[in-house]
């Protein structure tokens, strides 16, 4: 992902695309600017299904005793599993983080 990133309008698609089986948004907005530390839409899974909730895009390593400012948004494909920073979440903690390409207008998961 870049530092912005643009949501969908409707997440009805989203979630038969996907198979989510429920969403817990709340007070779910599309936004067409979000910036790291914005509440996103993101997609997990548990022994229930697929879920769709409201996460802070940024990362807070299990290990950190502060939160890091600015908090990492993005990780080297190359090095991901083996930096402490990411490497725990990277192997555990996975998610799809839908966004909308501003170019084309088709959503992407990062």
């Amino acid at each position: 992902m870049c530092g912005r990133a643009s949501l969908p309008n409707d997440v009805s698609e989203l979630k038969q695309d996907l198979r989510i089986e429920w969403d817990k948004l709340g007070d779910y907005k599309p936004r067409w600017n979000a910036a790291p530390t914005t509440d996103l839409p993101v997609v997990t899974s548990s022994e229930i299904g697929r879920a769709l909730e409201l996460m802070r895009w940024g990362l807070i390593p299990y290990w950190s005793k502060a939160r890091p400012k600015p908090p990492p948004i993005n990780a080297k494909s190359e090095t991901v599993a083996k930096l402490p920073m990411f490497r725990d979440a990277y192997r555990r903690r996975r998610c799809i983080c839908p966004s909308t390409s501003s170019s084309s207008g088709r959503r992407s998961g990062a």
